[in-house]
């Protein structure tokens, strides 16, 4: 079973912010990931919002191509 949940680290121990659903002395793997500052948070936020709306308008990205061609274009006009 896999559970994701809050904990605060205190005085050397971590301290789930929920209740967890295990018996007690279980054995368990943890894997420690850093909550993202909020405005990290904010700005991912933002940014899948706008993906969305590109993709809900029919906006497909450039490939690695276009823009490798695009940008050997702008060198080339560079020496002229």
């Amino acid at each position: 079973m896999t559970q994701i949940i809050n904990a605060i680290y205190e005085e050397g121990v971590l301290k789930p912010l929920e209740p967890l659903d295990i018996q007690e002395h279980a054995k368990v793997r943890v894997i420690i990931e850093s909550k993202m500052p909020e405005s990290q948070s904010l700005y991912e936020n933002i940014i899948t919002e706008i993906r969305k709306r590109q993709l809900a308008r029919g906006y497909k990205s450039p490939t690695r191509e276009d823009v490798d061609s695009y940008l050997q274009a702008e060198r080339d006009s560079w020496e002229k």
